[in-house]
């Protein structure tokens, strides 16, 4: 009785599943996985079509840079600045993505920070400036007009006006540094970088009553999507020359960027968020771990992996099951292979019978773990929220999580006996949410606490089968082909992709543009380059954010 009492509080650390968030069902026809594709199973058909209603998209919110935005944007305008170097006080994280206009508020210390890097990246660049000035220096002010409308420019994403110039350049002919022209530039950089033109992300879109973005907006959102960055030169130019209008046009730059090792930022920056990444900085786990140094590897393993899939032109099967690892020499235990020399990464086959792709990553296993033992829990609340988008109610209030049983008179309980316990045994209502979750979260008791592969677990043959909501599997390999297969983990792949792009605007919920995306990407095999690429090149996407007075 004193094991069920300890256990009592995990009966309802998380509500029962709901619908909340699902992805559409595709009309039938449509997806690679059957005549119907699959919403559950790899055999389960999806219900009829919704009806659609999308009415006019209606202004998208104006947009702070989020911090990784503005550290990547820097040291791609000036490689000489060192990113760590850069304070900024933690923004808060709301929802599932940085991009939640929740997170983007401003406060008074973040201005501060502002101000503080702007004022030491002018002075810390002030040594290079010979090699940004290349106009005649005799010619005084006018070689300063010059130099800040090249800075301008790209530091604003846009050209700067006349009267832009005359502001940022007017210290020149007067004040105690009049005639200095690298105190003048000086002081412009600084005010260039502490503009509210540089910090958001102004979309103000052509005149008219069908406004679109303006191209060097277009090409802002465009870079700030694909790279998590600012654009660079060449898609400048070619907003300069009217060279985004057309589906063409805009393909061939898309292409370009997502080609572009730039692009490697952008990618991992969604695959973290929506791979829940984070969670590995607050996994406790054993001391002998010596998990804080493993912690880095682990992280970079996930991203060179997920990288290299969307090198190669990858689907979304590949990404999910891909037996394949990169491993240096703290990851290769974990994976149970032979390490490199210390120092380097290698590209390894792993068994196919004990990985596959992200589903079964370390990344994924340890950050959802407890010191001693892996949580199950917590492994099939992330499959049912961030690949088959239906996600938990909230917990009741006043939970309190405790470790689950491992003894019964003397007989040690293995983790799934512990875990069905005090979530199954204790009452209907627990029961009626975890025979959702704990299956799914069964399927990775095969990995204990760190990600290590196990046969065996409390002196006994580990049982990680189930069958739940038309997945049947015996492990979690066989679940991560069936959810590599599946309709509804595209879809809901899709719906992530289309949060984060579009967070808190219209068309985060806009039915006809999900649907396209949608489409798109079944019609593409499921290749992950191609889901970006309908999401930067819909109509919709190019709807500015209009600022109301």
């Amino acid at each position: 009785m004193g094991s069920l009492r300890l256990g009592f509080a995990l009966i309802c650390v998380v509500g029962c599943t709901g619908r909340v968030g699902d992805p559409l069902p595709l009309p039938a026809g449509a997806g690679p996985s059957g005549p119907t594709g699959s919403t559950g199973g790899p055999n389960t058909p999806p219900p009829p079509p919704p009806p659609l209603v999308c009415p006019d998209p209606s202004p998208q919110p104006l947009r702070r840079l989020t911090h990784q935005e503005y550290r990547n944007t820097l040291v791609d305008l000036f490689p000489e600045v060192d990113p760590s170097t850069l304070r900024l006080v933690s923004d808060p994280y709301a929802g599932y993505y940085d991009t939640n206009l929740a997170a983007l508020a401003v406060s008074s210390n973040l201005v501060l920070d502002y101000h503080g890097n702007a004022r030491a990246i002018a002075a810390q660049l002030r040594p290079n400036f010979g090699a940004r000035v290349t106009c005649d220096r005799a010619q005084g002010q006018s070689c300063l007009r010059e130099t800040v409308a090249q800075l301008g420019r790209r530091i604003l994403r846009r050209p700067l006006s006349a009267a832009e110039l005359d502001s940022y350049t007017g210290l020149y002919a007067s004040g105690p540094t009049a005639g200095d022209l690298d105190t003048s530039l000086q002081v412009a950089l600084q005010t260039l970088l502490e503009s509210p033109d540089f910090l958001y992300r102004p979309e103000l879109g052509t005149p008219g009553p069908d406004p679109v973005l303006a191209p060097y907006e277009r090409a802002t959102r465009l870079s700030y999507l694909l790279w998590a960055s600012t654009p660079d030169d060449l898609l400048l130019d070619a907003a300069e020359a009217g060279q985004l209008e057309t589906d063409a046009q805009l393909s061939a730059q898309v292409d370009r960027l997502l080609t572009d090792p730039k692009a490697q930022r952008g990618i991992l920056r969604f695959t973290d968020q929506w791979l829940k990444v984070r969670a590995l900085n607050t996994a406790g786990k054993d001391p002998s771990e010596n998990f804080a140094e493993v912690r880095p590897a682990v992280v970079e393993s996930l991203g060179r992996f997920v990288w290299s899939v969307f090198q190669r032109d990858g689907t979304m099967e590949e990404l999910l099951t891909a037996p394949r690892a990169f491993v240096d020499e703290h990851t290769a235990p974990i994976f149970g292979v032979t390490p490199p020399a210390p120092g380097t990464w290698a590209e390894v086959n792993v068994d196919p019978r004990e990985r596959a792709g992200i589903v079964t990553h370390p990344a994924f296993l340890a950050g959802h773990g407890y010191p001693g033992y892996p949580s199950p829990v917590l492994r099939g609340v992330f499959v049912l929220e961030r690949y088959l988008c239906n996600p938990p109610r909230p917990p009741p209030p006043g939970v309190i999580q405790s470790p689950p049983p491992t003894n019964d008179n003397g007989r040690l309980l293995s983790n799934r006996e512990g875990y069905d316990r005090v979530t199954l045994l204790a009452g209907e209502t627990c029961a009626a949410c975890h025979t959702t979750i704990n299956p799914l979260g069964f399927a990775f008791e095969g990995y204990d606490t760190m990600g290590r592969f196990r046969t065996m677990d409390a002196g006994r043959p580990v049982d990680a089968s189930g069958d739940v909501l038309g997945f049947r599997f015996n492990d979690g390999v066989e679940l991560a082909r069936q959810l590599g297969q599946s309709g509804q983990v595209a879809r809901c792949l899709s719906k992530h992709w289309v949060e984060y792009a579009v967070a808190d605007s219209a068309l985060a919920d806009d039915l006809c543009f999900r649907r396209d995306v949608e489409l798109a990407f079944e019609a593409a095999g499921r290749r992950l380059p191609a889901l970006i690429k309908a999401i930067a090149l819909h109509p919709k996407f190019a709807r500015p954010a209009i600022i109301q007075e």
